[in-house]
This record gives structure tokens, sequence and C-alpha cells, in this order.
């Protein structure tokens, strides 16, 4: 044997035979890991006129292959959702329906009855518009405007809310502005023209122009007690309204203010208004109205309560008469429909009262 023979002879001994490596590795494989199954591959399925140009019957083969029990991947897929069983789903509709929800102390609307209404949408609407003059001179040229700013100044001289006197350096003179609104009814109608005169309080300065400014107004659950007996003893309930309500106030501070603009005196021109009066704007004025109606409401023979001042009771004999007062808005209720006439006849003496009519709604309490 020659030289270069044996040392091949010796080199391929080594060398497993071909065989015997693929069986060693190939026992070494898992081939139910490796391998999917036919099951889970997602076949993709050609069309017909594909089919044909083809000759391909990839996924489309009517005989199964490998397990009987498995048509096509695109079966499978497609059942997906078809094949959920029933069970499933009242299965959830039982647990949201579980007596410990049903049972459950809180309180719910659905549980309550309480359903908010449908909203209602308008599509072919206009509502009128009614422009609102941002100057005085702007608005000295409508004559609906002059109206409303001539009614407002009649009513600062029927009520004496100032006077005129002459302007000196040491006096700490307001500056006053016209507030212009419109009014509409509810199917948005013009109501009126609303033209106000205010103070600007903002400038006031405390101990010089103004002391006190609290003024309280009715709780919320005081109205729900009052509005609830009056609906149980089946008693008269009135509501009304006070025009101008601060013009009735009584200033006990010395304030000066300018002239209104587009109103001011030719004859005395370099004059200020000395105002006895509660003028809009200025920071005593809700308590000084109070204290007004308070005060007649305590000559007629009312009390207020102690736990809520803008309650006030009357009590005589077997009537009762009980009054609740939020600014210029009030609810009078009681069992005796004398005594509420002779309050009421009382009060269009002394105050500009305005009668609302039927009681339907209050500061958002709906009866």
């Amino acid at each position: 044997m020659n030289a270069w023979q044996k040392s091949f002879a010796e080199t391929t001994r080594d060398i497993p035979a071909a065989d015997n490596m693929d069986e060693e590795q190939t026992a070494s494989v898992d081939l139910s890991s490796s391998v999917p199954s036919l099951s889970t591959v997602d076949t993709p399925r050609l069309s017909a006129d594909e089919e044909q140009r083809t000759g391909c019957t990839a996924g489309s083969d009517p005989d199964p292959i490998g397990n009987s029990s498995v048509s096509s991947s695109s079966t499978i897929v497609s059942t997906s959702q078809e094949d959920i069983p029933e069970q499933s789903q009242t299965q959830h509709t039982e647990v949201r329906r579980s007596p410990s929800t049903t049972h459950h102390p809180m309180l719910t609307r659905s549980k309550a009855g309480i359903t908010k209404p449908n909203p209602r949408y308008a599509l072919l609407t206009h509502r009128v518009s009614y422009p609102e003059p941002k100057t005085v001179t702007e608005a000295l040229k409508d004559a609906g405007w002059t109206k409303a700013m001539q009614g407002e100044m009649g009513n600062c001289a029927e009520t004496k809310t100032w006077t005129l006197v002459p302007y000196t350096p040491d006096m700490h003179v307001l500056g006053s502005k016209w507030v212009f609104r419109t009014k509409l009814n509810a199917d948005g109608s013009l109501d009126k023209l609303k033209a106000r005169l205010v103070a600007k309080g903002y400038n006031q300065e405390e101990g010089i122009d103004y002391l006190e400014t609290y003024s309280p107004v009715v709780r919320t659950a005081t109205i729900r007690l009052v509005l609830h007996v009056a609906t149980i003893m089946q008693w008269d309930i009135k509501q009304m309204d006070v025009q101008n309500a601060f013009l009735h106030g009584d200033l006990t501070e010395t304030v000066y203010m300018k002239q209104p603009a587009g109103f001011v005196d030719k004859s005395k021109p370099t004059h200020v208004c000395h105002l006895h009066k509660s003028l809009y704007g200025l920071k005593q004025s809700p308590r000084a109205w109070f204290d007004k109606f308070s005060n007649y409401l305590m000559e007629f023979g009312f009390v207020c309560s102690n736990r809520d001042p803008s309650l006030f009771i009357y009590t005589r004999n077997k009537d009762i008469i009980l009054l609740l007062l939020y600014v210029d808005d009030m609810v009078i209720t009681g069992n005796s429909s004398k005594t509420l006439s002779t309050l009421l006849q009382g009060m269009y003496q002394h105050f500009r009262m305005k009668d609302l009519g039927k009681f339907e709604y209050f500061l958002g309490i709906q009866a």
C-alpha cells in the first residue's frame, strides 16, 4: 500500500458514514415542533382565472390532505366568528346581570327610572338679531334705545336717586356707565330693550364710599323645604319680582358720581350727582336693598329665620305666610288667602312689584 493510500484510509476512518450522520442528526430534531401543522397554515387562494393560467390548484383540492377533519385553512379562518358557541355569549350576559350588580346599594339613573329627554334639533330656524349698541352715541341714534335710556332716567328721578351738587376737589367722584341688553321672549321674539345706568363701583374705597357689603340670599335647601310644605298642604304659591330693586335701597355713606353720559344737565354741566339710593354697580347696593325690604316685612309682622335670614315667617292665630327672598326675586305662600292679599297690596304701594303669574320655575327648581 502506498503512503498516500495509507494516509487517506486513516483520515476517512474517523469520519462517520453519511447514513449514520443523518440518523444521529435527525434523531435530535423534533419535527413536531419545527414543522407547522397544515391546519394552522394560511395558504393563499388563487382566483379561478389564475388557476386556469398557472394550472395550480393548491389550497382548492377537494381531497383533504393529512388529517381528514381539516378541509382547508380558509374554512377554519372563515368560521372563527361563526363557530363561537352560543353559551359563551349567554355566560357574558349572565355576568352583567349577576345578583351582585343588580342588587348593589348604589342608586343609578336606570334603577331610579330617570331618563334624559331626547334632544330636539331644528333644521330650518332663524333667530332675529337685535344688535346692542357699544357706545352711548350709537344708542342715541336709535329711537328704541333712546326711549329705553329715557325710561331709566325716569326711574331714577321717580325714586330720587340723586341730587346735583357743585363739584369740589376734595370729592371722590365715581364714573357712570350705560349697559344695554335686549330681553327676548320664550319664542325668541323681542320683549323689550333695556338700558341700565350703573356706577363704576370698582373705583370705590373702603371706609370712604362704602362700609358693609354682605347681603344674604336664600339657600337652595330652604327653597326645596318651603315648596315641599306648600305642595303637601296645597297652599297657593305666588312668584313676584321687584323692578329696579336696588333703587329702593337707602345709602348711609356719602357717594358722588358723574352725570350720566348723554343726559348732562346743560344748566349745571360741572355739577356731580350726590347719590341717595343704592344705584346698580355700587358695592353696598345689595345690602342696602335687603335692609330696606326686610325692615318693611318686620313692620308688617314677619320674623326672619335664625337658620336662613332670607326666609321670613308670618304667624298670627292660624294664619301662616312664608316668604323667600333672593335679591329681587321672591316666592310667597301660605294658608290664608286674605292675609296674603293684604300683604301684596301693601307691597305694591311701597315697591314696584311685578306678578310673574303661576309658579313654574325659580332659581333652577321647576315646579
